[in-house]
C-alpha cells in the first residue's frame, strides 16, 4: 500500500472540494439576483445580517432599501504559488447605514452543522480532535466520508454613514466567542476626485483614489446611484462606488447585481461582543478563515482535522484605528 501516494490524494481531494465551496460565488453568478432570507418562513421581511435564527435575539437597526452584490477577487498563496479566488458579497444600504456580508455563510454554516450531527449521531465513540491531517493517513477509506466546514466569510461589516463609524463583527469564532472593531476612518473622507471616467456595471462612473491600510486604491462611483457607500469599509464619495481595486491588484470588487428591497431591514445579533483593537480583530478573523475545519467518520468515532490550503494576503497592512 503506498501511504503517501493515498494521502496526496487524500488532501488533494479535500482542497478540491474546498476550492469549489470557496468558488461557489462564481456559480452564482449565473443565476438570478437573489435576496438573503434569514428564514424560509420569514418572506415579508427580508433580514440582511447576524446569524441568529429567532428574530428576538436580534436588533434592527434600518431599513433597507438596496442590495448591491459584489465579486470579489483576492491573491493568495497556495503552498508557494500565487493563485486566486472569488466570493460573492452583499452590500445591504438604508439611508444612513449598511452591512457588508457574505450573503450565504448562514445558511452554509447551517448545512456544516447539521451534517456534522449526522456524522456525531452515527458515531458511537468519542469525538477525536487530529493535530494534523498526517495524524490520519492511515485510517483506511477515511476520504469517503468527511465534511468541509468552509462556511465562507464570516466578518459582517456595519457602516454608520452620519457618525462616520465602521463595525467589523466576527459573528462566529470557533471557540463561540463574537468580536467586533469600531474604527473612525478619516480615510474615507479624503478621497482625491478626478475628471477621469469609465462604464462600470453599464454606469458612468468617475474615478478617485485613496491611501488606506498601507494599500493605495483606485474606485469607481456613480453619481447615476446617490448612495454614498460601497464594498467592504469603503464610503465617501458623491455616489455608490461601484468598483474598487488596490494598486496591486491583489483585490478587486466589482459590482454585479442590484435589488431594491421593498421590505427588508438590516439586523445585528444581540450579542456581548468582546471589543478588540484593529489588530487583534484582523488576527482573529484571519484564523478564522484560513482554517478550514474537517471531519471524518471512521470506524464508529468522529475525527476533527482543521486543514489550512491557503495563505491569505492582508488587505490591511497598517492596523490604523
Amino acid at each position: 500500500m503506498n501511504t503517501r501516494h493515498n494521502d496526496k490524494n487524500l488532501l488533494n481531494s479535500i482542497i478540491m472540494k474546498t476550492d469549489r465551496i470557496i468558488l461557489t460565488g462564481i456559480l452564482l453568478l449565473c443565476m438570478p439576483v437573489l435576496a438573503y432570507s434569514q428564514s424560509i418562513e420569514d418572506s415579508v421581511t427580508i433580514r440582511i445580517g447576524g446569524i441568529k435564527k429567532n428574530h428576538k435575539d436580534q436588533t434592527e437597526i434600518e431599513k433597507a432599501t438596496t442590495g448591491i452584490y459584489y465579486r470579489f477577487t483576492q491573491k493568495v498563496y497556495k503552498e508557494k504559488d500565487l493563485t486566486t479566488l472569488s466570493d460573492t458579497f452583499l452590500l445591504a444600504t438604508g439611508n444612513s447605514q449598511s452591512v457588508f456580508l457574505d450573503p450565504y455563510f448562514k445558511d452554509n454554516m447551517q448545512r456544516w452543522f447539521k451534517a456534522n450531527m449526522n456524522q456525531a449521531r452515527k458515531a458511537n465513540k468519542p469525538s477525536v480532535f487530529e493535530e494534523s491531517l498526517e495524524d490520519i493517513i492511515d485510517l483506511r477509506n477515511a476520504g469517503t466520508d468527511h465534511v468541509v466546514g468552509n462556511n465562507g466569510e464570516a466578518v459582517q461589516i456595519y457602516k454608520n454613514r452620519t457618525s462616520l463609524s465602521v463595525t467589523s463583527c466576527l459573528t462566529h469564532v470557533i471557540n463561540g466567542g463574537k468580536v467586533e472593531c469600531v474604527q473612525q476612518i478619516p480615510e474615507c473622507q479624503q478621497w482625491l476626485l478626478t475628471d477621469e471616467t469609465d462604464t462600470i456595471f453599464n454606469y458612468p462612473c468617475k474615478k478617485a483614489t485613496v491611501n488606506y491600510g498601507g494599500r493605495h486604491y483606485t474606485a469607481w462611483y456613480t453619481s447615476e446611484l446617490p448612495i454614498n457607500d460601497g464594498p467592504w469599509k469603503f464610503f465617501g464619495l458623491p455616489g455608490l462606488i461601484l468598483k474598487v481595486e488596490d494598486s496591486e491588484q491583489f483585490f478587486i470588487y466589482e459590482a454585479f447585481g442590484l435589488q431594491q428591497y421593498d421590505n427588508a431591514v438590516i439586523v445585528k445579533d444581540k450579542d456581548d461582543y468582546e471589543k478588540c483593537n484593529l489588530e487583534q480583530f484582523n488576527r482573529l478573523a484571519d484564523k478564522r478563515r484560513s482554517g478550514i475545519p474537517t471531519s471524518f467518520l471512521y470506524d464508529g468515532c468522529v475525527h476533527f482535522v482543521t486543514i489550512h490550503p491557503y495563505t491569505y494576503i492582508p488587505m490591511e497592512k497598517e492596523a490604523n484605528q
